[in-house]
């Protein structure tokens, strides 16, 4: 009898850790470094908020954040960052000089005449999380001389635990351990709002929109060297009036913001008919009651 107690007890209890697997959510999670089959902690995933990341060929990357349903594209980089206008109707952006081609799935990327970015898939954000180890379940033992009766003890469930990081994406702990996207700070909102005010500023420009171009200036606006109506005027000769193609990429694009004023730096290049110049530009910006206008202008000429 009491070989037989052994034999079953040690059935089930085999049966039960068999099963244990079976109920981990371990093959659902990407990008986990496993504990303690893993070693040092999992890789963590930084994305700039509302863009799209690219993997290329060499293991480049970059990000692309579509502007004003899809007629521009802010292209962001490790060392700069650059927006780009449609080209036309087609899904190919450029300032002139970089050219982002979102034609095909192998997206293209030629920033300058040396730096080129071929086979660029667009690349989902991976989970950040990291599961702990399920304990053993140790067996029970079986008094003797009485009949037997299984005992399971239920193992705890796996814990996954959330990964600290400064980034857009974050884990959380539930049972399909699914991502949560973190609304974005108020400077991230300013700093997206400047943009569009930025882009507005040089559509209007290569359109020859005077009225647009001039309502992205504050009321408060004081050009250098010159009174307000003289500058209004000389503005809506050279872009209203303008006989010629205007050609507008800004490169180098660098935006400090906070809820109330902003600053922007670039590198202009304008050319129309025979002229074309490159200047480096500066653009102090007031939110208004909600818009952003431009209140001060300064620029220097690159040689």
């Amino acid at each position: 009898m009491k070989q037989k107690v052994n034999v079953v007890a040690g059935s089930l209890l085999f049966a039960m850790i068999s099963t244990l697997p079976a109920c981990s959510n371990v093959k659902d999670l990407t990008n986990v470094n496993l504990w303690p089959f893993g070693k040092g902690e999992p890789s963590r995933v930084y994305q700039p908020a509302n863009s799209t990341p690219y993997m290329c060929e060499g293991n480049k990357k970059f990000f692309v954040r579509l502007l004003d349903k899809g007629a521009s594209a802010w292209l962001i980089m490790p060392d700069r960052e650059v927006l780009l206008a449609q080209a036309g109707a087609s899904k190919v952006y450029t300032n002139g000089i970089s050219k982002l081609d979102l034609t095909s799935d192998d997206v293209t990327l030629v920033v300058n005449e040396t730096t080129k970015y071929a086979a660029c898939k667009a690349n989902g954000v991976a989970k950040v999380t990291k599961i702990e180890p399920v304990p053993m379940v140790e067996p029970v033992a079986i008094p003797a001389k009485q009949e037997p009766t299984p005992v399971v003890v239920e193992a705890p469930a796996p814990k996954v635990a959330e990964v600290k990081a400064d980034a857009v994406v974050v884990p959380v702990a539930n049972e399909s351990v699914q991502q949560a996207v973190v609304p974005a700070d108020d400077h991230s909102a300013s700093q997206e709002a400047v943009t569009k005010t930025l882009d507005a500023w040089a559509n209007a420009w290569r359109t020859k929109n005077t009225e647009a171009y001039l309502n992205t200036y504050s009321a408060k606006f004081k050009p250098e060297g010159m009174s307000k109506k003289s500058w209004v005027a000389q503005r809506k000769q050279r872009v209203g009036a303008n006989p010629a193609d205007i050609t507008l990429s800004l490169d180098k694009v660098n935006i400090v913001a906070d809820a109330k004023k902003a600053e922007v730096s670039f590198v202009q290049h304008y050319a129309s008919g025979k002229y074309s110049d490159t200047v480096a530009k500066v653009l102090s910006l007031e939110n208004d009651a909600g818009h952003w206008v431009i209140v001060k202008e300064t620029s220097k000429s690159q040689k």
